[in-house]
């Protein structure tokens, strides 16, 4: 058995027909919400927002136009943790707390009698980077594992509305990773645990370094020396940053290589400074020694004091000049710088030399090919 809906009489100023059905009025002449027709959100700074919510009018014109009681307004992070609410119109935005370029979800809902109505707006927190003075000696000893390390790092973002880069007093993370491998070769690479304030490290005790060591020594026997990267990265607020990063030029010399080395270039340098300081005048009898010298494996460079003692004729002053060599162990970037020198050598080198540093530029180095099967630690 069916039924019918009863018919209702309704006065026309209440904007319905009076042959409509309670389902009708129930579905078209109730409270109607509005609406969003714009979600306008300006940021004045990384640490503000304006955010204004506009409606449009009810579609029908039976509906009463309806006001927001108040908008409240929500920042979400990445991570859907809540930021902010609140129903002011200028917002904070905690822009320190969230990592480089973090998405940041703003949501602003209209909040009426009969309901709300909700419009998203999607931004993106500061470009974030950690700023750090780098050095790093390695290795230290012969082990080629042990070295020591030292970091100044700050935290850093964009400057609003420029190219430049602003300080920020957050603390940075105290835990570090130096992601360490041996360039040009098929080394993955390993990761070795760091601190902030610097300290020391033993690539043995990390996972891959038994990888790290055959790629080390393969680039020795084939190249005569490997580059070594280490890139320090932190989390910051979630947010991966490279803290700093170098390449180290290592190479793995016996101590008889480097006294050949040591010697050939002391000679190489001792005739390009002799040939300068003398102005090309032939010397009767000419000396080179070597007093002292050092190799850092690290950057593969020789410093050496050299001295050097001349004179023009059988009989004449002995000329002596004392400098400090460097230069890389295949000569390249050679250079002397004066010491001291007795009178003679004094005056011919103010005579010749502009200044106290003669730049040699590549000095010739004896052909040594990578013959040791031995090249192991």
């Amino acid at each position: 058995m069916g039924f019918t809906l009863p018919r209702l009489v309704l006065p026309r100023r209440a904007g319905c027909c009076a042959s409509l059905t309670l389902l009708i009025l129930a579905m078209g002449c109730g409270p109607n919400l509005p609406d969003v027709r714009s979600l306008q959100v300006e940021r004045p700074s990384w640490d503000s927002l304006l955010v204004v919510l506009h409606f449009d009018e009810p579609a029908r014109m039976t509906a009463v136009p309806q006001r927001p009681r108040f908008v409240q307004v929500t920042l979400f992070d990445a991570g859907y943790d809540t930021l902010y609410t609140g129903q002011d119109s200028v917002v904070f935005v905690p822009d320190g707390s969230l990592g480089p370029n973090e998405p940041v979800l703003v949501e602003a809902c209209g909040v009426f009698e009969t309901g709300q109505v909700c419009e998203q707006r999607a931004i993106h927190a500061s470009p974030k980077r950690i700023q750090s003075d780098l050095e790093i000696d390695f290795p230290v000893d012969e082990t080629m594992a042990r070295g020591r390390y030292r970091l100044k790092p700050r935290i850093q973002r964009a400057r609003f509305g420029t190219s430049d880069w602003e300080n920020l007093d957050d603390p940075i993370p105290n835990r570090l990773e130096a992601r360490v491998r041996v360039l040009e070769t098929e080394d993955a690479g390993m990761t070795v645990p760091m601190e902030v304030g610097g300290g020391r490290f033993d690539l043995r005790r990390a996972d891959g370094y038994r990888d790290f060591r055959f790629y080390l020594l393969s680039a020795f026997r084939q190249y005569g020396r490997a580059e070594v990267e280490f890139q320090l990265q932190t989390t910051y607020q979630n947010g991966p940053l490279t803290v700093a990063s170098t390449v180290l030029t290592l190479s793995r010399k016996t101590e008889e290589e480097q006294v050949a080395d040591v010697s050939a270039l002391a000679e190489a340098a001792g005739e390009r400074v002799l040939e300068q300081v003398t102005g090309g005048r032939s010397t009767r009898r000419a000396y080179v020694f070597v007093n002292d010298w050092e190799y850092d494996a690290g950057t593969g460079r020789y410093m050496a004091e050299v001295e050097l003692h001349w004179r023009f004729s059988r009989r004449g002053d002995w000329y002596e000049l004392v400098g400090r060599l460097e230069a890389d162990d295949t000569g390249r970037n050679a250079r002397y710088t004066f010491v001291k020198a007795n009178n003679d050598a004094d005056r011919r080198w103010r005579a010749e030399i502009d200044g106290r540093v003669i730049e040699l530029g590549d000095l010739p180095m004896p052909a040594r090919t990578p013959d040791n099967p031995d090249l192991t630690w």
